[in-house]
């Protein structure tokens, strides 16, 4: 069944207000058809957030594992395993959008500020 749906890259990515880390209700709809998809597959789930460039790179690595922290409370609260859930968090690297390159807006910084949710197949 896994390999047979695709999935809509966005489907599983949370986004935030600036220097937020709480869940909106999108997100936590988002994190709710995740658990059910997740549930039905048997794997173990892997947390990646991220944060926009503004800020110090030392606070901007401390709001990704608050946020990572965030989303994985909220899992667990909807009934996923605490011990199936790993936390990667990176601060201002891994941009979607790269504000070196190029000036950018407020709606650019928005898709930088997410955590992306990924499936890995139980061994």
């Amino acid at each position: 069944l896994f390999e047979q749906e695709e999935i809509d890259l966005d489907k599983f990515t949370v986004y935030y207000r600036f220097d937020a880390v709480e869940l909106d209700t999108v997100s936590k709809l988002k994190l709710k058809s995740f658990v059910k998809f997740g549930n039905s597959q048997g794997f173990n789930v892997e947390i990646h957030s991220y944060t926009d460039k503004r800020g110090p790179q030392t606070y901007n690595l401390k709001l990704s594992k608050q946020r990572a922290n965030s989303v994985k409370e909220y899992l667990v609260k909807l009934g996923l395993n605490s011990k199936n859930i790993m936390l990667n968090y990176y601060g201002e690297l891994h941009p979607v959008v790269d504000c070196e390159k190029k000036a950018c807006n407020n709606s650019d910084h928005a898709l930088n500020r997410r955590t992306v949710l990924k499936l890995v197949k139980i061994e």
